[in-house]
């Protein structure tokens, strides 16, 4: 047993903790939390429960390098033709908003019928090529100011889909105020991307329109419930100025009598600031992670059901590869959050390079890797790339064993 115990040591990305004076083990790459009735060293003299450490990954062989493994299993997964791909299409970089933290160079230059026409044709030669499933993303500026194009695409899309027998499926994020409910059953977006930026005392200061506010964004919210089928995706831009206002958004939502709770999430994000200005404080990753976790903890006391924190197999599909973004001219941008211009061939899609993945060496010994992978490349390793849980992971553990029946997998 001797000869056992020395073959193993603890998982890297183990994290230990107490609850109600029991002692746990969680495992961030095979999401398995266990109760650790005696230390990790005395657990391993005992055969039988050495075989179930090693099963859930809490115990691996002395030696073995799991950092590296990981980044085998990451790029193993990226450099797999799954034949699906996500497609943003940027319909315009004009918006009738000025948000503050908007990176866009509002940009008159817009998706034109002849981009169309060449897009139908590379899509094409993707459906004979073996593509099998097209996830297409509206985006802007806001991509309701260019609508006669965006049908024509749409219109145009399904009945390539239908011919080849794609799977489709449709997300539109907009800022709502040229949203109307004919449009969207004309056009039956699955999902639908809306955003809050404060309460209704705060949101107009970041969020700022002429004449769509707060109280109109309800009004579409409710609407889309009550006479559409879309889902939603309710997002939230959180800063340092607004972050205590969201429980009053969340109960202003929750108090709409259309709401299904099966067909919408809400979305926490950090307020970006990418211009650099005045006009906001951007939280740090550590102050972030304790909001979402406050939030999170508010959503739970109102009845929803939350998800459980989840190791990623692949990054952003962006910088995967499993992901396009392209603009007026088919040009081609890194994702929808930069403005970069990259050489792209759409056509091309499905032979792309091999790649290569290599974690940075900052992010290299970080016990909830396996839940980030460095999965935005935007942003900056270490610094604001941190994800929620490298803080709040424990807490979230916590309330999952205060409310198990609050949790999904």
């Amino acid at each position: 047993m001797e000869d056992i115990k020395m073959k193993f040591k603890p998982s890297i990305f183990n994290i230990e903790f107490e609850y109600s004076d029991k002692k746990y083990i969680y495992n961030t790459k095979s999401t398995t939390l266990a109760l650790l009735e005696k230390s990790f060293n005395e657990a391993v003299k005992n055969e039988n429960i050495l075989t179930s450490l090693v099963e859930c990954g809490f115990a691996v062989e002395e030696g073995y390098n799991e950092v590296e493994e990981l980044e085998r299993m990451v790029q193993n997964e990226i450099n797999e033709n799954d034949k699906s791909l996500e497609l943003t299409i940027i319909l315009t970089e004009a918006c009738n908003f000025r948000c503050v933290y908007c990176y866009q160079k509002r940009d008159k230059k817009i998706f034109s019928k002849n981009d169309v026409d060449r897009l139908f044709k590379n899509l094409e030669v993707l459906f004979k090529d073996g593509l099998e499933e097209l996830k297409i993303h509206y985006f802007g500026g806001e991509p309701l100011l260019n609508l006669e194009v965006l049908r024509e695409i749409d219109k145009g899309i399904k009945s390539l889909c239908k011919k080849y027998n794609i799977k489709f499926s449709s997300f539109i994020t907009t800022n709502g105020s040229l949203l109307t409910v004919e449009i969207i059953n004309e056009l039956q977006f699955t999902t639908i991307q809306l955003t809050f930026d404060g309460d209704i005392n705060t949101h107009h200061k970041y969020k700022i329109s002429d004449n769509y506010g707060y109280n109109d964004l309800l009004v579409l919210i409710d609407n889309i419930f009550k006479y559409t089928k879309s889902k939603l995706r309710i997002r939230f831009n959180i800063c340092k100025e607004n972050e205590k206002f969201f429980e009053d958004v969340i109960d202003d939502v929750m108090s709409l009598k259309t709401i299904c709770h099966k067909r919408f999430i809400f979305a926490f994000n950090p307020m970006r600031n990418y211009n650099n200005g005045n006009k906001f404080t951007e939280l740090t990753a550590f102050e972030y992670g304790k909001i979402e976790l406050r939030l999170k903890k508010y959503l739970i006391s109102k009845g929803l059901i939350l998800s459980m924190p989840k190791a990623l197999l692949q990054p952003c599909k962006f910088v995967s590869g499993k992901a396009l973004c392209l603009g007026p001219n088919l040009q081609s941008y890194f994702c929808t959050s930069s403005s970069i211009e990259i050489e792209s061939n759409i056509k091309n899609y499905l032979h792309n390079n091999q790649k290569n993945y290599v974690f940075p060496e900052v992010c290299r010994s970080c016990k909830v890797l396996p839940m980030c992978i460095n999965a935005c490349h935007v942003l900056v390793p270490g610094e604001n790339a941190c994800i929620a849980e490298k803080y709040n992971l424990v807490d979230q553990l916590k309330c999952y064993l205060n409310q198990p029946e609050m949790w999904k997998e």
